[in-house]
């Protein structure tokens, strides 16, 4: 006997995703139903001006609750881990990241520090003013404000970071890369 498990299988995205939407049931529906992207991805790579240092990073933002949902990097001595440009999908991206992550020699001090950061990225001032940049498309304040973090990170003075963005859904964030809500 077959059975139509279309009914269960929504409800369950649905409380997947409401938990993404801190219990707003209204908006959950709408992400469910492709009207509304919830989740920012910021994308970079980076390489400091001696090129001794070089990294990528992805920041997974939710819209609804202003948190960061899910961070990672790596930062390496290798070039080879600035070759990956972060105009690829997000997908494409965070598996070069982690390909990175286990195949370069990574500088895994540097990396904790950049993951914490990039993680409590919401303390920082210019974080509210992350949202209002990618509504606005304004890549060159949302790559300096990043440049700066990894300025701080790396405790140097020219970075060179180059950013892209993209909206997804926290369902495909789940789905994809079984991230879940904070």
């Amino acid at each position: 006997m077959i059975r139509n498990d279309g009914a269960r299988q929504y409800f369950e995205k649905l409380k997947i995703v409401e938990k993404f939407c801190s219990g707003d049931i209204e908006t959950a529906k709408r992400i469910l139903k492709g009207e509304f992207t919830d989740i920012i991805v910021i994308k970079g790579r980076f390489k400091d001006g001696l090129e001794e240092n070089f990294g990528l990073f992805l920041v997974f933002i939710s819209r609804i609750t202003r948190a960061v949902v899910a961070s990672r990097s790596v930062i390496s001595h290798t070039a080879s881990v600035f070759h990956h440009k972060p105009f690829d999908n997000w997908k494409n991206f965070f598996s070069k990241l982690e390909r990175e992550i286990s195949e370069a020699d990574v500088d895994t001090e540097k990396m904790e520090v950049l993951d914490n950061v990039l993680e409590r990225l919401n303390e920082l001032k210019f974080f509210t003013s992350v949202f209002e940049w990618v509504e606005n498309n304004d890549i060159m304040n949302l790559t300096d404000r990043f440049q700066k973090v990894v300025n701080n990170v790396l405790q140097i003075e020219d970075s060179h970071v180059v950013l892209d963005f993209e909206n997804i859904t926290s369902l495909v964030l789940y789905e994809e890369k079984g991230i879940k809500p904070v």
